[in-house]
């Protein structure tokens, strides 16, 4: 299927059957998809945290919550029967634009943003 296809066919979907749980090789083929993305210097300084039972979609959902107008919080309009959190490693890319081929021994902030975009 070509990606226009894909961009086409694409629904925002804000109700799920959360008694219907997503089949583990849909999860798995999802987060073998995201490790796959690219990243700056090839570090891949990524992971993914997947919540799929309910008590644990709810406690993350109750800890991210802001204190301030929770319910105009997007989140907290949405019930989903899965949640896939990405997670970043900043010193994975630190590490990476450190060796030889990139040239920034001192593992800053200021060498790594201007080459990671």
């Amino acid at each position: 299927m070509e990606f226009q296809e894909v961009a086409r066919r694409r629904r925002m979907i804000r109700r799920y059957d959360v008694s219907r749980p997503v089949p583990t090789e849909l999860v798995d083929r999802i987060v073998r998809n995201g490790l796959r993305a690219p990243s700056a210097g090839f570090s891949q300084g990524w992971g993914f945290l997947v919540l799929d039972g309910p008590a644990d979609v709810a406690r993350f959902r109750e800890a991210v919550r802001p204190d301030d107008r929770p319910g105009n919080w997007f989140a907290a309009q949405v019930d989903a029967p899965l949640l896939i959190v990405p997670h970043s490693n900043k010193d994975a890319y630190l590490d990476r634009y450190a060796l030889p081929d990139k040239g920034f021994s001192d593992r800053s902030d200021t060498a790594t943003s201007r080459h990671a975009t």
